[in-house]
């Protein structure tokens, strides 16, 4: 946990057997919304647990995508359930969603407010967005627009090929001087974008 205040935010990501941190967060999201889709279904509180554990794992994995969406899904099933279930258990509801709510914004605040006081945040969220290397948003712009100057040469609609399209992103990424060597890939770094082209 200690890599989560300091320039090496990555360092703390939990490895899998999967090929990337993404992949794994996708399989945990498809856990949480089995949990979520067992919990609606038989109203069993042990499902909403078990959603809740995939939820933190996919906070461990790192993955951006995985996080803001399990957490967006997460947010909306409980108010969903909060207000479909209003007149039948009104109290209940209420002292739930006031913890839930309640522990959830001030774990974000107390988060925001160490990182402000230890001067981290500016770091935090260029580590995120910029400086990480080979993964940031500002990299996977590079890569594509690659992409995109692929498809745009009549391949859109029947793609370029399994394998080929990698080897051909790979030559264009490493004929580009700007970018510098972390968008060197075989990879569109984007799952639609990868199917797409292959």
């Amino acid at each position: 946990y200690k890599n989560l205040t300091h320039g090496e935010l990555y360092h703390a990501s939990i490895p899998s057997f999967f090929e990337t941190k993404n992949e794994y967060a996708v399989v945990l999201f498809i856990a949480l919304l089995s949990g979520l889709y067992l919990h609606h279904y038989y109203r069993k509180c042990f499902y909403l647990i078990a959603s809740l554990y995939a939820f933190i794992n996919i906070v461990h994995t790192l993955s951006k995508q995985m996080i803001l969406l399990g957490a967006v899904v997460l947010i909306a099933y409980l108010i969903c359930i909060f207000f479909t279930t209003y007149h039948k258990h009104k109290k209940l509801n209420i002292i739930t969603i006031s913890i839930v709510g309640g522990l959830f914004v001030g774990l974000l605040v107390a988060w925001f407010i160490y990182l402000g006081a230890a001067h981290k945040l500016q770091a935090f969220i260029d580590n995120i967005y910029y400086t990480k290397g080979s993964d940031t948003m500002q990299t996977r712009f590079f890569i594509w627009n690659k992409v995109m100057v692929i498809f745009n040469m009549n391949n859109w609609g029947r793609g370029i090929g399994h394998i080929l399209f990698g080897n051909i992103l790979h030559e264009m990424n490493l004929m580009d001087v700007t970018s510098g060597e972390a968008t060197a890939r075989f990879s569109a770094h984007n799952a639609y974008l990868q199917y797409i082209g292959e």
